[in-house]
């Protein structure tokens, strides 16, 4: 689990790094141009990581079937070898995709774009079926909450991400009110997400489960003495 967050934390920090720096130059210099090959090259980026973040997702509900559903044969499954050659094809195939999806020439993008999208999205729904069936015949609620601890981080980054994803590029709108709900779900998924991944997956750390306590208590206890 641990090797393939570490892609997905460097394809998050390179994903909020394609257009946040230039967003906050835009803003402060009021300045809406771009010339044509910065465009086409931070459109280049922007789908790398994105669709990386997609597919890494998709190999990490795999990660938590195997886990939950074949713990015994988890170390051979995916062992280093196995992970290595399942990142190698997540950057491989992002790399081939986007070289694609980001030249002039390419029709058509969006059918291809949707596929990117739900294809990953599907294979994630069929692996957390599995995983929901393993855990529900599992006798012990020691062993059901073992489970839940497993894969509760990635199912929040799951819902998270293409909730959004889906919201801003495959769900019709009003276009009154497209604009909107369409920023904010571009903002969530670009730079809310990305950014809180890490944080999300902290919280099975005791330490930080304990610091994240210690806060609410605080927190509780200010709000009664006021």
């Amino acid at each position: 689990m641990y090797f393939f967050l570490d892609h997905l934390s460097l394809a998050d920090a390179c994903f909020v790094s394609t257009t946040v720096p230039n967003l906050l130059v835009n803003i402060g210099t009021h300045e809406r141009r771009i010339s044509y090959p910065r465009c086409m090259t931070q459109l280049y980026f922007f789908l790398t990581f994105g669709d990386l973040d997609i597919f890494l997702l998709a190999v990490m509900a795999y990660d938590c079937y195997v886990a939950i559903c074949y713990p015994l044969h988890y170390a051979t499954a995916l062992g280093p070898t196995h992970c290595a050659s399942l990142a190698a094809v997540c950057w491989l195939l992002t790399s081939t995709l986007c070289s694609w999806l980001s030249s002039p020439s390419a029709h058509p993008k969006w059918s291809l774009g949707g596929a990117v999208i739900l294809i990953p999205f599907f294979l994630i729904l069929v692996s957390y079926a599995h995983i929901a069936i393993a855990i529900f015949r599992t006798p012990s609620a020691q062993g059901r909450h073992k489970a839940f601890s497993t894969c509760g981080s990635h199912l929040t980054m799951v819902f998270l991400f293409f909730g959004t994803v889906i919201r801003a590029y495959l769900c019709p709108t009003d276009p009154g009110s497209a604009a909107t709900g369409d920023t904010v779900a571009i903002v969530m998924y670009t730079v809310i997400t990305p950014t809180v991944n890490p944080f999300i997956y902290s919280l099975r750390n005791r330490d930080m489960q304990a610091a994240l306590a210690r806060l609410i208590r605080g927190n509780t206890l200010r709000r009664k003495t006021r």
